[in-house]
């Protein structure tokens, strides 16, 4: 996905998760399948995920310097999910907005000759433009996985 293309998810992405404040209580505490995630723990989780690409991704990206490691994706997950299972729906969906948009600032920041810049994640070694597809494509997975229960 281009640059352009990855800004407009964000917006879009952010626009969709704004409806889910029109939920009621049981449609934002129901799972998304059998023993799955609530809908209010699959949106607090990726505010976490959004922390760490804001803070530990993205200034090393335009730097060159080793990223650090990736966190256990458990804990994170579980974090994100805790947080949302205790706080008022209006909350998580603030949160999540105000992580989303200091996130889709920063990538709006990067300058177009990163963008194909290859970088390299642990033993992997994908462009800039490719991790942020892959990002992109993880909303998209839980934003289906909600619609199909709404």
């Amino acid at each position: 996905m281009t640059k352009a293309q990855i800004i407009q998810h964000h917006q879009q992405f952010m626009n969709w998760v704004q409806t889910l404040g029109d939920l009621s209580e049981p449609q934002w505490r129901a799972p998304i399948s059998h023993e799955k995630w609530t809908v209010a723990e699959v949106i607090g989780h990726l505010i976490p995920w959004d922390e760490f690409v804001l803070h530990k991704r993205i200034p090393y990206f335009l730097t060159g310097e080793t990223l650090p490691a990736a966190p256990n994706p458990k804990v994170v997950n579980e974090l994100g999910a805790k947080d949302a299972r205790r706080e008022d729906y209006q909350v998580t969906i603030r949160r999540f907005l105000s992580t989303r948009r200091q996130l889709l600032e920063e990538i709006g920041q990067i300058e177009a000759h990163y963008w194909e810049q290859e970088i390299t994640i642990g033993t992997t070694t994908i462009r800039l433009s490719d991790y942020f597809t892959e990002l992109a494509k993880h909303d998209n997975h839980h934003a289906d996985q909600i619609k199909a229960i709404l």
